[in-house]
């Protein structure tokens, strides 16, 4: 990793511990719980699985920019999320993306001091939304997902919540800058627990399955609530 982006990940974790922040991530999440749930006429259950204590990684489907902001009016607690560098372009809109809980991670290579950053926030007992498709897919099925949960899971010993989101790509799918009026629904499943802190490969890859099975299950009732 280059020293110029060392330095913003080390800025960006600066910012987001002030307590200006925490504020202007309560005003957004209370923005999202009072109007955007009602523009989306939300439907939701399993809210309880979304505000347990300890490190939690919310790992919900993607279909949408809308999925983690929505998620957000659900938690009691601020989460973190993994975004990609280009949206630390300047000072301005770091000292907001870090405001919100974000902090960058270079995308299509191995960036191990972003998941580093990412195991100590947890260890430290916050919560993070991770996606395990990686980016925005479309569909209603839940295809291959990526270790990273799993492995991070295992680093920390985190709980994983699958979280199914339907509708939000209908609303504001890829491509679409302003989101249309269509009904979301989400479900938080179970908590899922790594076994422990050395999981071999062929474990991780099972909990992986565990996951992307229940977050299909999860996706299916999002789905079905909507109607």
């Amino acid at each position: 990793m280059s020293g110029m982006n060392a330095e913003l990940q080390q800025r960006v974790q600066r910012i987001a511990k002030r307590r200006s922040s925490v504020w202007l991530y309560t005003a957004i999440r209370w923005f999202v719980a009072v109007v955007a749930f009602r523009y989306f006429k939300v439907r939701y259950r399993g809210a309880k699985n979304l505000n347990i204590d300890g490190p939690v990684i919310i790992a919900p489907v993607h279909r949408s920019h809308l999925d983690a902001p929505l998620i957000g009016g659900l938690c009691k607690r601020r989460f973190r999320s993994l975004a990609k560098e280009g949206l630390f372009p300047n000072r301005l809109a770091t000292l907001f993306m870090a405001s919100i809980g974000a902090f960058p991670v270079r995308r299509g290579e191995a960036d191990i001091k972003s998941l580093r950053t990412a195991a100590s926030i947890l260890k430290s007992g916050e919560q993070m939304v991770v996606f395990p498709e990686g980016t925005r897919q479309s569909g209603p099925i839940v295809k291959e997902i990526f270790d990273g949960v799993s492995y991070l899971a295992s680093r920390t010993m985190a709980a994983i919540v699958p979280v199914g989101i339907a509708g939000t790509e209908e609303a504001m799918g890829s491509g679409r800058k302003l989101p249309l009026r269509a009904r979301v629904a989400i479900v938080a499943g179970e908590p899922i627990r790594p076994e422990s802190e050395t999981m071999s490969r062929v474990q991780l890859t099972e909990l992986s399955q565990k996951v992307r099975d229940s977050l299909q299950k999860a996706f299916d009732q999002a789905q079905s609530l909507r109607s």
